[in-house]
């Protein structure tokens, strides 16, 4: 996705309790330098809707971009 936009990657139901996202995100940034970021993140679904984000944007070092998981 260039320039920034929104996809959704699923839509479905989870059973209550604990589970585990691994997320790996590949591809190409300015000067065409490849990138590959990881991140594993444990969730707690309890009853009702739960929403996941995942952000790719500028990281701390400014070089590689950053990958972030929010729950709302």
């Amino acid at each position: 996705m260039q320039e920034g936009g929104v996809h959704r990657l699923y839509a479905g139901r989870l059973s209550d309790g604990e589970h585990v996202l691994d997320v790996s995100v590949s591809g190409k940034q300015a000067g065409n330098r490849a990138f590959h970021q990881q991140r594993s993140v444990t969730i707690t679904k309890l009853p009702g809707r739960k929403y996941l984000e995942l952000q790719l944007g500028p990281g701390k070092n400014m070089q590689n971009p950053g990958l972030t998981v929010r729950e709302w």
